[in-house]
């Protein structure tokens, strides 16, 4: 940049010397640049510097499930009452609201309507967990359970068969689950040809069952008859002297979201005071 300085201010000067009729060439002289650096007199600032705290920088276990605790507790004391008073209401100020079949079948019947979801040929499913706790294993030996799906027998051979219930254990025959009887064939039929439905083991002691109860625009009375013929049928693979087999029941209507409780206790049996058959009885003490 100094030498296209200096040719263009000798430039400038020849111009010059020309117009005063001077044909001497005077070189021009540059001074030179200096940079000149003025020291600071005000006291520099270091960066300041964030002492942390090690002993709040590490949170033990015992620290941690302490606030979990609180905030469960917080989430507790955010409920404003047992029952809302509105048909809408925000689900984490109030409890899970239980709802009769009838209630519910109504309530997902509204949210299929063509104006929301349009869902009307949608399907209801039916939601059961199940109380598996006096399940056992089976004893080794010549007969497996696993090798039958169902074992029926006659009312005149039910004696007979007494030795091989240690070995069959839930697939013994019995009259609650419609395996004994006098009619054979009745009972071929209904084994062979029915629908038959497997539980999903959450738990050693919990399971789910979730089965397809009907339409959405099905009557509310059809759909009512599938769903009391669903918990009869389930309640016969537990005794009732072991208490209830169904624990909690819920109805779905995919897709729609909401998931509708029910009152196991009113459909359910076991919640009640109910008879219990000299043959259950039995097999609620073998259980044990």
């Amino acid at each position: 940049m100094a030498a296209s300085l200096s040719k263009s201010l000798t430039l400038s000067t020849k111009v010059l010397l020309s117009t005063l009729g001077v044909r001497q060439q005077i070189a021009p002289t540059l001074s030179p640049v200096f940079q000149v650096r003025h020291r600071n007199k005000k006291q520099r600032v270091k960066d300041a510097k964030v002492d942390v705290d090690k002993k709040n920088s590490y949170i033990s276990k015992k620290d941690r499930k302490r606030a979990t605790v609180n905030v469960s507790e917080q989430e507790k004391s955010t409920i404003l009452a047992a029952k809302p008073l509105d048909n809408v209401w925000v689900h984490k100020f109030y409890p899970v609201q239980h709802f009769s079949i009838q209630e519910a079948l109504l309530r997902h019947k509204a949210f299929a309507q063509p104006a929301m979801l349009d869902n009307m040929r949608g399907l209801f499913y039916l939601s059961m967990r199940l109380d598996l706790t006096t399940k056992k294993k089976i004893t080794t030996g010549v007969l497996k359970a696993t090798d039958f799906k169902h074992v029926l027998c006659t009312t005149d051979c039910g004696t007979e068969i007494l030795p091989l219930r240690n070995y069959l254990r839930d697939t013994f025959p019995q009259k609650a689950k419609g395996t004994l009887g006098s009619d054979l064939q009745a009972m071929w039929d209904k084994f062979f040809y029915g629908y038959t439905v497997e539980s999903q083991k959450v738990t050693e002691s919990l399971g789910q069952l979730q089965v397809p109860l009907g339409l959405i625009e099905q009557p509310v009375e059809h759909l009512v008859e599938n769903f009391q013929v669903y918990i009869e049928e389930v309640s016969k693979h537990k005794s009732i002297a072991l208490g209830p087999f169904i624990t909690s029941m819920s109805l779905v209507a995919p897709p729609s979201p909401e998931e509708i409780a029910l009152r196991v206790e009113d459909y359910a049996p076991g919640y009640k005071n109910e008879e219990v058959d000299s043959d259950e009885e039995e097999m609620s003490v073998e259980a044990a």
